[in-house]
């Protein structure tokens, strides 16, 4: 089941990754381009289009601020998909502080908050970093808190060069580009698949919650309802071999 909405984040992130890379060549074709605010405005007379109060020049900042966005909005889903997950099936203690963002509440309890050279807490800092940005896009957060997180990412800018490289990010609020937009996107891809391998599953939890109701066909057939059960079960839940013959010893005890 975590690999199925592990997946649809991939395939999500995938698709408004290439509409962004594909805005990124228009964007660099019009920079490109002769272009002044008055030959824009003609331009833009002649598609029926009214630009006000924005130059090129800003517009084409925010829109590159506004990878950002698409980036969080994927990587938040999954994020909340993941809580509702390992609330219904992992060893997972609830987030009782609704002012703790749903980032730092998954990383603190799969991984660890690692204030070390730890490469998943690097990962950590720069989703963080970009959260926070996308948040002062939206005018819902401070800019001290955007410049905090900057400077933590710029004490590890050779780790991050390592891991990242031919990248010209991070770079601070208002000057936000394409590369920032491609190592937020790599950083939470990263961390979704680490979030995902680090699940630890409440076996009591997954017996209580799973419906045996359709299973009740083979309560005649031991053999027979052991396996479907397995199978779905190895399905639904990437586990060790062990935890799934824990899991369905007892589920089909259910039958």
């Amino acid at each position: 089941m975590q690999k199925l909405f592990y997946n649809e984040f991939k395939k999500t992130l995938g698709v408004s990754d290439a509409i962004n890379e594909y805005i990124e060549v228009l964007l660099r074709q019009f920079e490109r381009s002769s272009y002044d605010e008055a030959s824009f405005q003609e331009l833009a007379s002649e598609f029926g289009i009214r630009v006000n109060d924005v130059s090129p020049k800003d517009a084409i900042g925010k829109i590159r601020e506004y990878y950002i966005v698409t980036v969080f909005q994927a990587f938040e889903f999954f994020l909340k998909q993941l809580d509702g997950f390992l609330r219904e099936y992992g060893i997972y203690k609830e987030n009782k502080d609704s002012s703790t963002p749903m980032l730092k509440h998954i990383h603190k309890s799969l991984l660890g908050m690692k204030q070390t050279s730890d490469t998943a807490y690097l990962y950590y800092l720069i989703c963080d970093y970009y959260r926070l940005v996308r948040n002062l896009c939206a005018h819902t957060d401070n800019v001290k808190k955007v410049q905090d997180a900057y400077q933590k990412l710029l004490d590890r800018k050779e780790e991050i060069s390592t891991l990242f490289q031919k990248l010209d990010a991070p770079n601070k609020y208002g000057n936000i580009n394409f590369d920032d937009f491609i190592l937020y996107s790599r950083a939470a891809k990263k961390l979704a698949e680490m979030y995902k391998d680090n699940i630890k599953y409440d076996i009591d939890k997954i017996v209580n919650n799973y419906d045996m109701k359709r299973f009740c066909v083979f309560r005649n057939n031991s053999e027979r309802l052991r396996k479907s059960v397995e199978n779905e079960i190895k399905v639904k839940f990437c586990m060790s071999t062990e935890t799934v013959k824990n899991v369905v010893d007892k589920l089909v005890e259910k039958v």
